[in-house]
């Protein structure tokens, strides 16, 4: 019990100060605060969810002491309990039917991928509604938040022209897309390093077969897509919904291009010019993506096609 209290403490605290170092704000201490989750996914994955979960209370609280509470409830609402509630859920089975306890049904990938999603959606969903509610309505909480920002980077050469207004309009969009690919990074990692210690209690999935999206998340992501056109603030909120789902999408595209390289001889070259061209050129490479996750998702038959070898073509006789 002890040895749990202290990973628990420990995890919480790492967590906490990961998030904190936010705070300096330069290149290297933002990567730190992405890394955020991880300890308490690596807490709850490789001990118990209980685990996880004081640890994402711990980290919620030093938050609370060094920064204040509402920043410790920010931790709480938008790391901590999703970071615990997404490993939970990766770790969990029930006995598959018919079959000995010795052969469980562990979650679903798409399930989980959804239960992220929404964990990552729902906080800048909140937290956008309590800032409008504080600050006086939607154009009212835009305008001030676009003078703040427009004071804390009065120290940089930014043009006079500069659109705040609509940087500040269009980051719940950004924010609601970075969160699920901040989400599924750090699961994934923490997934690995349990595993390397030999502590993951689930076998590894085969990823890319197993990542395909119920087809109703299409039609979900097309009418977000659809709503977004409303007035503000409901078409900005419909934008972050579409945000994250086109994430998702995108995880499934580059699930089919795994699955459809099987086979070729360059596979290894095409799928890191695929990497490297997300990494570099975003994000437009996602919304390619994306489409083909979509593709992917409405018409099952486009793996078959994989382990096809490309082929020298035939010569033409004289």
């Amino acid at each position: 019990m002890t040895k749990l209290l202290g990973i628990a403490l420990g995890a919480g605290v790492t967590s906490a100060v990961l998030f904190a170092v936010a705070r300096t704000g330069s290149p290297a201490a933002l990567l730190l605060a992405y890394l955020a989750p991880l300890p308490i996914m690596i807490a709850g994955l490789g001990f118990t969810h209980a685990v996880g979960g004081a640890a994402a209370l711990i980290g919620g609280g030093a938050i609370g002491v060094a920064m204040g509470p509402l920043a410790g409830l920010l931790f709480l609402v938008a790391l901590g309990m999703p970071a615990w509630h997404l490993s939970r859920l990766a770790g969990s089975s029930r006995p598959a039917p018919g079959q000995p306890a010795a052969a469980p049904l562990w979650y679903p990938i798409p399930k989980l991928l959804l239960h992220l999603a929404g964990v990552a959606v729902v906080p800048v969903l909140v937290i956008g509604v309590a800032l409008v509610w504080r600050l006086g309505g939607y154009e009212k909480a835009v305008s001030v938040l676009a003078a703040k920002l427009e004071a804390l980077l009065a120290r940089e050469t930014i043009p006079n022209a500069f659109p705040f207004a609509d940087l500040v309009r269009l980051a719940p969009v950004a924010m609601g897309a970075s969160s699920v690919l901040m989400l599924a990074v750090n699961l994934w990692l923490a997934a690995r390093s349990v595993q390397v210690s030999s502590l993951l209690v689930r076998p590894w999935p085969n990823l890319p077969d197993a990542l395909r999206l119920p087809r109703l998340v299409v039609a979900l992501f097309a009418a977000a897509g659809a709503a977004s056109l409303l007035p503000d603030p409901y078409g900005i909120a419909a934008a972050v919904v579409a945000a994250a789902l086109g994430i998702l999408f995108a995880f499934e595209g580059l699930a089919a291009a795994h699955v459809l390289t099987r086979g070729l001889s360059a596979r290894i070259v095409v799928l890191t010019a695929i990497y490297l061209a997300t990494a570099l050129l975003m994000p437009w490479p996602l919304v390619a993506l994306a489409l083909l996750g979509c593709i992917d998702c409405l018409v099952p038959a486009l793996r078959r096609g994989s382990g096809l070898t490309i082929t020298k073509l035939p010569t033409r006789r004289q």
